[in-house]
């Protein structure tokens, strides 16, 4: 039966393997940090581009929007020049039902 040899620990070597471990901790920590840095970086980046992408669309929509409203003016003010007496008789019959509305 083979015996086999058991040395003790110094406490330089038990010393030794604490500081390591200390590094390997402060290592690892560090690249953890770096890692998430650059997570949160692309993160955020992702999110700015989302909002100027966000931003584009509202300003196009707002744009649509405003030339729709133009085209609908021009519309009603051609329909008022072809027809006043009609346009005058329907503003008036508006009047009257917002009138009798916010009396009640």
């Amino acid at each position: 039966m083979a015996q086999s040899k058991q040395q003790s620990a110094t406490p330089e070597d038990i010393e030794l393997q604490i500081r390591t471990i200390r590094d390997d901790i402060s290592t690892l920590t560090s690249l953890l940090k770096d890692l998430a840095g650059a997570k949160a970086g692309e993160a955020r980046k992702a999110a700015a581009d989302e909002a100027e992408d966000l931003l584009n669309r509202s300003r196009a929509a707002a744009d649509e929007a405003t030339a729709k409203a133009k085209q609908a003016a021009g519309s009603l003010e051609d329909y008022i020049s072809e027809k006043p007496v009609q346009a005058t008789l329907i503003a008036l019959l508006v009047g009257i039902l917002l009138g009798s509305f916010s009396r009640r």
